[in-house]
């Protein structure tokens, strides 16, 4: 089995030990974030290039 890269947040570039923080763009990227701060404020920054969860969920 290969070895991945290890991952580095998407706002900070610390190593990401847990792939619970992530977002998806609008072209399909998904994003790793290191902490909920980052994912936070990477959200506050780049809303508009990132899929609303919520509105895809309603429908």
């Amino acid at each position: 089995m290969k070895d991945q890269a290890p991952k580095t947040c998407a706002l900070c570039s610390l190593p990401v030990e847990l792939d619970a923080f992530t977002e998806q763009t609008c072209d399909n990227q998904l994003l790793y974030f290191c902490c909920e701060g980052c994912k936070n404020i990477y959200r506050l920054l780049y809303s508009e290039q990132l899929i609303d969860a919520e509105k895809t969920d309603k429908q």
